[in-house]
């Protein structure tokens, strides 16, 4: 099977020796080594109206020059997961990458769970500021009497303090 599309242009940062730009391939074939895929929501313009479309690259090399290959995927608010930039270094094939990159698009979200799940459950800057709260009243020597008599005690040297407060 042989992909075949069009491109409108390509991308500015060029491997290619001589050339400013990417060259880029109508063709690409699954058993191909690619060096890398990505999937982003890019602004083309269709008719006279700009409209976000999901467009997939791939990187292929050929006679020792990198060209490019891209299709538009649809429209973008048909996809919920956010792009994707998938390194393959010459060790996948573009087969593998459009599988990946497959997977990823229909919802393979169990890391972007786990980390909601983590940053919701995780206390460290609650605590965090807690610490450096308390510190500070350990440290100024204040007592507290009910919610609104605060007692400033002089005298208490700075280092009984520390001390205290690493005895805990």
């Amino acid at each position: 099977m042989t992909a075949r599309t069009t491109t409108a242009g390509s991308s500015a940062k060029g491997r290619s020796t001589g050339t400013a730009f990417v060259p880029i391939t109508e063709t690409v074939h699954p058993d191909e080594k690619a060096w890398r895929l990505k999937e982003l929501n890019v602004m083309r313009m269709r008719g006279k109206v700009n409209e976000m479309r999901r467009i997939q690259t791939v990187w292929v090399n050929r006679n020792g020059v990198i060209y490019e290959w891209s299709r538009d995927l649809g429209p973008a608010s048909k996809f919920s997961q956010p792009g994707c930039d998938i390194p393959a270094l010459w060790e996948h094939t573009v087969g593998e990458l459009w599988d990946i990159a497959e997977v990823h698009r229909l919802k393979d979200d169990f890391w972007q769970k786990f980390c909601e799940e983590s940053a919701g459950e995780s206390s460290l800057i609650n605590d965090w500021t807690n610490q450096v709260h308390e510190r500070h009243e350990i440290i100024h020597n204040r007592s507290v009497f009910g919610p609104k008599v605060r007692k400033q005690r002089n005298g208490f040297p700075l280092m009984a303090v520390y001390e205290m407060d690493r005895a805990r």
